[in-house]
């Protein structure tokens, strides 16, 4: 996937193009481009949920779920 990554002050000219971005006018703002035309199956992030789900390392039998609480770093 194509990814174009840029610093910039959002200035009037870019909030006429995107009207959306007129929150962050005179905003020092970092933008970032993706490429939504390429190809659906171009790596791992046009994986769906599902296929994720199947294809996943099971957890093992051997070991206790973990909690939100065994999670969070104290």
């Amino acid at each position: 996937m194509s990814t174009i990554e840029a610093q910039t002050t959002m200035t009037e000219s870019l909030v006429r193009s995107i009207p959306q971005l007129r929150p962050l006018l005179d905003h020092r703002v970092r933008v970032i481009a993706e490429d939504l035309e390429q190809s659906a199956d171009s790596g791992p992030s046009a994986a769906s949920f599902d296929h994720y789900l199947a294809t996943r390392t099971p957890w093992p039998d051997d070991r206790p779920a973990l909690s939100l609480e065994d999670l969070v770093i104290s």
